[in-house]
């Protein structure tokens, strides 16, 4: 889950970020690197906000060439699968806490974007609904020890 933001300078300095997919998610910072700094935190609020209020989360649209992008965590990117498949499904809170034999009160932290859940409990909440979880992991840039030798 990628979601593409522009960057608009303000009249007094600041910036401000917007992301065309989510019109709640606007953000500034002092600078354009203030802004880009809280990107993510301003984007994971707005997020936050369709969970809690119950709306579907809208899919990321394709950036265009040279967009800055937010990259979802993936804890979070599971938890607004599953909000996002219970309300296409119509399955409440209560109704999936029944069918994984647990409280609401644990489907609740499910969707929280705050709570760490553990992976196995997502992937089980998915499964329920028809879902399976698969990591892709690339390397696709230089790590911090890229140019040091490394002696065994």
């Amino acid at each position: 889950m990628r979601y593409p933001y522009n960057l608009v300078p303000l009249s007094d300095g600041r910036c401000m970020t917007a992301f065309p997919d989510i019109p709640e998610a606007l953000g500034h910072g002092d600078d354009l690197e203030d802004a880009v700094a809280w990107a993510e935190d301003c984007l994971l609020t707005a997020l936050t906000l369709y969970v809690d209020s119950r709306r579907p989360v809208p899919e990321p649209s394709e950036p265009a060439p040279g967009q800055r992008v937010v990259e979802v965590p993936p804890l979070a990117a599971l938890k607004i699968t599953l909000h996002n498949a219970m309300l296409a499904q119509n399955v409440s809170q209560v109704r999936l806490a029944s069918v994984l034999q647990t409280d609401p009160k644990s489907v609740r932290r499910l969707l929280d974007l705050d709570h760490h859940s553990r992976l196995e409990h997502l992937e089980a909440a998915l499964a329920a609904l028809g879902y399976s979880v698969s990591l892709d992991v690339r390397h696709d840039k230089p790590g911090c020890f890229a140019d040091t030798a490394r002696a065994v």
